[in-house]
């Protein structure tokens, strides 16, 4: 497998930036759904910074991609 892109397919790089954002992405909207029906906690705040580190993880990502 290479590692960049070719005019006939992507590359392993693009993949494992796409498929990566995608799991955390799902992984985010999961913990958002679930943090919406918890009440004010120790536990939520926890959830709340886990949820904004990881979304600036794919922000990360974005740019890693788009530099790519």
């Amino acid at each position: 497998m290479r590692f960049k892109n070719t005019e006939n397919a992507y590359g392993l790089i693009a993949k494992l930036f796409h498929w990566s954002m995608a799991l955390i992405i799902l992984g985010l909207l999961s913990l958002g759904f679930y943090m919406a029906n918890m009440e004010v906690s120790p536990d939520k705040f926890k959830a709340y910074w886990i949820h904004k580190s990881f979304g600036i993880l794919v922000l990360l990502l974005v740019v890693g991609r788009l530099l790519w």
